[in-house]
């Protein structure tokens, strides 16, 4: 092994850096003295000696200038991570998910995403981390053909992987400030339809059990076909009535109600096939796209509906969702059903109403006056109840009160002409009294008391020579 020192002076003890080859082929090789007293190790990757001399001397003088206090050690650190290929980093991130538990195929697809990150926009070091460079890689997939949710997918692993750097300290900021992602709904693919009860009951009839079971379980409690290829008896717990979900989306462990339907159909599952373990597979052949697409031929279902929406098997989870939100359930408890970690994703594209569900909801709305206001009642006709009432029966209203009253005047004209004949006998009274010379204030009184007016003598001919009547206020002269 060939070994050359370099005069560079070591803080610690005196020593220098030196470079080596290992077996006296490949790169030099250089060895210092870090910051932290170890003495690392660590190639130069190049085969000019001066060249890798220069890298030595610069290990050396940075872990100086670092104990010192002159430069930062984790600013020195990130220049170091910067370097390096950016595929060890991606190594690294995936080893982080897979130690944390995350499902196998969830890292799978972070290594895709990541992967086609890399290529599109030709990254090679955490340097090449630019806003623009993620923008341009996902133009260059929709280019491609892709789909917006394939490129969102992408550009949300690469923004997990650039959050992952930072918390590390491989990065001291994050490189992607501002790209968001696009809304799926501007191209949807594949736009699925809700199957009606009446399908789902005709595509049962037309299976055998184990295939019913496999529709049932995606139909009545929400399982992606993944999840029903890893459903084990073991995870059936019949007492409990429950399902144990293992590797689903975003946790690795969770539980789903079963309906008395399912009970049912997996219990007689379960007696056909008795031998098989706890830890046996539920479907020991799953059913596969083709055999589904026979199975939706055989119920008449179609595979496309006029609109260009698609029935498969994915779209049971969506007849799932639209059923329980039709019947009255709460929209997060059909997130928590469907097992979604946001409700936007459960509304978005899962529950599929239609112009029906509208008119119902419509329906339940109380009925507001839209003509013009009515005309203000008057006190005369809320008083004589004619508000409101046609003008047929508020004349007919009126004449019945114009007789009513015509019956309350009728007596009073009795009572006068009951009158009419004392009156006549006490004006002749007066009259004698007032001829004899007798006060005429006490019988002007009496009748005025009884609610008669006195009658009015005529005035004395002048040829008979008889005074006038006295006004009531002055007495007969003494």
């Amino acid at each position: 092994m060939v070994r050359t020192r370099i005069e560079v002076e070591s803080a610690e003890d005196n020593s220098m850096a030196s470079l080596f080859k290992r077996q006296n082929k490949g790169y030099w090789i250089a060895s210092w003295f870090a910051a932290d007293g170890v003495r690392r190790s660590k190639s130069t990757k190049t085969t000019d000696k001066r060249a890798a001399e220069r890298i030595a001397a610069k290990y050396e003088a940075d872990a100086a200038l670092v104990r010192e206090g002159v430069l930062d050690p984790r600013a020195l650190r990130i220049a170091d991570e910067r370097r390096k290929p950016i595929g060890e980093h991606f190594q690294a991130f995936l080893a982080v998910q897979k130690a944390k538990g995350r499902n196998p195929q969830h890292v799978e697809n972070y290594a895709l995403h990541l992967r086609r990150y890399a290529e599109e926009s030709g990254a090679r070091t955490l340097a090449d981390l630019r806003p623009e460079g993620l923008l341009g890689a996902m133009a260059a997939l929709r280019a491609r053909g892709l789909s917006i949710r394939t490129a969102n997918a992408t550009l949300q692993g690469a923004r997990a992987f650039a959050r992952w750097c930072v918390e590390t300290g491989r990065l001291d900021r994050y490189p992607f400030p501002g790209v968001k992602s696009t809304d799926p709904k501007l191209d949807r693919v594949r736009e699925r339809r809700a199957l009606s009860d009446a399908e789902v009951q005709k595509l049962f009839d037309a299976v055998p059990l184990d295939r019913r079971a496999w529709y049932a379980l995606a139909a009545r409690a929400g399982l992606r076909r993944g999840e029903l290829i890893r459903l084990r008896w073991l995870d059936v717990r019949f007492g409990e009535k429950q399902l144990r979900i293992l590797g689903g989306k975003g946790r690795p462990e969770d539980f789903v109600p079963m309906r008395p339907e399912l009970v049912e159909i997996l219990s007689a599952l379960r007696e056909q096939e008795r031998e098989a373990l706890p830890t046996a597979s539920v479907f020991a052949r799953p059913v596969t796209h083709r055999q589904r697409q026979r199975d939706f031929a055989a119920a008449e279902i179609a595979e496309q509906d006029a609109e260009g929406r698609w029935a498969d098997l994915h779209a049971l989870r969506a007849s799932l969702a639209t059923a329980m939100l039709r019947e009255g359930a709460h929209a997060t408890a059909v997130k928590k059903t469907m097992r979604h970690g946001s409700l936007d994703v459960t509304l978005s594209h899962y529950v599929k109403l239609t112009t029906t569900d509208a008119e119902a909801a419509l329906a339940v709305l109380r009925p507001l006056r839209v003509g013009p206001a009515p005309a203000e009642v008057s006190e005369e006709l809320r008083s004589t109840g004619t508000e409101g009432a046609s003008p047929q029966a508020s004349e007919g209203l009126e004449k019945r009160q114009q007789k009513r009253q015509q019956s309350q005047r009728d007596p009073v004209r009795s009572e006068a002409s009951r009158c009419a004949a004392p009156s006549a006998a006490r004006a002749h009274d007066l009259g004698s009294n007032l001829r004899s010379g007798a006060s005429l204030r006490e019988p002007v009184l009496a009748m005025r008391e009884g609610g008669l007016e006195p009658p009015r003598l005529a005035a004395p001919d002048p040829k008979s020579g008889a005074s006038a009547v006295p006004p009531l206020s002055q007495g007969r002269e003494g």
